[in-house]
């Protein structure tokens, strides 16, 4: 509008005033109008100006007339209600262009920073093993998915005096490639062991545990000839769309389920670990907590034994949470040094994650193969910080 902002001061920024005729304030007018947008967005979230140490932030006086339904003029100042209700002020002046960033989200409440750290500092290598530990029961199910185009069979673990009338968070928990919604409820596996030791030693809460079949095709359940291709892999990243857009409605109408992120989980084995990190990396506002056991590859383009994965996410450097979505309060990825399936590719993922500035928890399993000697620890880990936020 007149000359750039003078950075000089912390206290004070300076500007020129314009020429005050008439038809030169119609023209301000219209271009305040037109950048709107600009400077506050219309899901309530206020846009910082990138300058965001100085205490004073300078706005075009104009801009108020633009902005009046969410902004308030008084006093020659500027009040800006943010959406915790918190009211922040701002000096009134002209400014010539602004450089406008839209504030990170965060879950509300809790620092996601802060459950990262404590469960880094928590981990353990060797899950205990209580003897005659049982928890809840498990109930086989069908629902309709209209992402395969038929009726998918789920196993549905629910807690002791289940309870209607009581709403309880959900823990999804995924198998490896040719299994189903039987492979992690294995006695080997010792998912449901380390389910009954975190919540019988008080470390988590009573929970909903949904194992599914992942496979979406309308070719059927399983893959024909146990063929590792794309055509295979397409069809287990359509779990994506039958988990969220299936699968997670029906259980909420069936089960008496806690709504919002920090009441969903999902976790898995092998490639159920590469869906699980994949589906809650890009969904954070679903689930707010999210784990990986051995995970194969395949998210980003790569050549392992088996095959050669095309890459959900194209490039490594886009993998990472989407943009506008809050963080979660656990991410975290486990891998077995004696892996010879999946070999460092858990680790990979880890780095690219650290690369993109991605918080989550790596944790190599000293002396663990791909099976449940790695599954267990990464159970154990990941139950003992789920839930546990209000």
């Amino acid at each position: 509008m007149n000359k750039i902002i003078n950075m000089q001061s912390k206290e004070q920024l300076t500007y020129q005033h314009f020429c005050p005729t008439y038809l030169f304030m119609m023209i301000i007018c219209y271009i305040c109008h037109t950048i709107e947008k600009r400077i506050i967005n219309i899901n309530n979230y206020i846009k910082r100006l990138k300058f965001m140490s100085y205490k004073k932030v300078i706005i075009p006086f104009l801009t108020l007339f633009a902005c009046a339904t969410t902004t308030m003029a008084e006093n020659d100042k500027l009040y800006i209600w943010l959406k915790d209700g918190s009211v922040v002020e701002y000096a009134i002046a002209n400014v010539d262009s602004l450089t406008i960033n839209k504030p990170e989200q965060t879950n509300p409440g809790v620092n996601p920073a802060e459950t990262m750290q404590k469960l880094r500092d928590d981990l353990v290598e060797f899950a205990p093993n209580v003897p005659n530990n049982s928890y809840g029961e498990v109930r086989s199910y069908q629902y309709s998915s209209k992402s395969a185009g038929h009726d998918k069979k789920v196993r549905v673990m629910l807690p002791p005096n289940y309870d209607t009338n009581k709403k309880y968070p959900v823990l999804f928990v995924l198998h490896g490639i040719f299994g189903d919604e039987n492979s992690m409820l294995d006695e080997a596996m010792g998912v449901k062991k380390m389910i009954a030791n975190a919540i019988s030693e008080g470390l988590t809460k009573d929970m909903i545990v949904i194992f599914p079949q992942m496979y979406t095709s309308p070719k059927g359940e399983q893959p024909s000839g146990f063929a590792f291709d794309q055509e295979t892999m397409r069809y287990y990243d359509m779990f994506e769309n039958d988990l969220l857009e299936d699968l997670l409605p029906w259980a909420k109408q069936q089960f008496s389920i806690a709504e919002g992120p920090k009441n969903t989980a999902i976790t898995g084995f092998s490639l159920g670990g590469r869906e699980a990190l994949y589906i809650g990396t890009q969904h954070t506002d679903v689930f707010g907590f999210v784990g990986a056991a051995c995970p194969a590859p395949g998210i980003v383009p790569t050549q392992d034994q088996f095959m050669a994965h095309e890459g959900t996410i194209k490039n490594e450097a886009d993998f990472h949470l989407k943009d506008g979505n809050p963080k979660p309060y656990i991410l975290l990825i486990s891998g077995g040094t004696n892996d010879g399936t999946v070999g460092d590719y858990p680790e990979q993922y880890h780095n690219i994650l650290k690369n993109n500035n991605v918080d989550h928890v790596w944790h190599s399993i000293t002396g663990t193969g791909h099976d449940g000697t790695s599954v267990q620890p990464h159970m154990y880990n990941f139950m003992r910080h789920i839930f546990n936020v209000e």
